[in-house]
């Protein structure tokens, strides 16, 4: 694992042959919260969701209707 200190506003860019992935740390005080900016075919979840259930193949195109990625 490779682990990276950062506080409020900074970033950390992931370089994919699928463009960058852009995570940034939105709020540093109690929880931290990172923002994602990552090109539409990068699959984002939360491990522990990942972890409980197994979610359904969504075609992009659904996404974008629903209000996702």
């Amino acid at each position: 694992m490779f682990v990276l200190k950062r506080v409020k506003d900074e970033s950390i860019v992931i370089n994919t042959s699928d463009g960058e992935i852009r995570l940034m740390i939105t709020n540093a005080s109690g929880p931290v919260s990172v923002g994602i900016d990552a090109p539409r075919v990068c699959n984002i979840r939360r491990e522990e969701v990942t972890s409980e259930q197994t979610l359904p193949d969504v075609p992009e195109q659904t996404l974008a209707q629903i209000g996702g990625r």
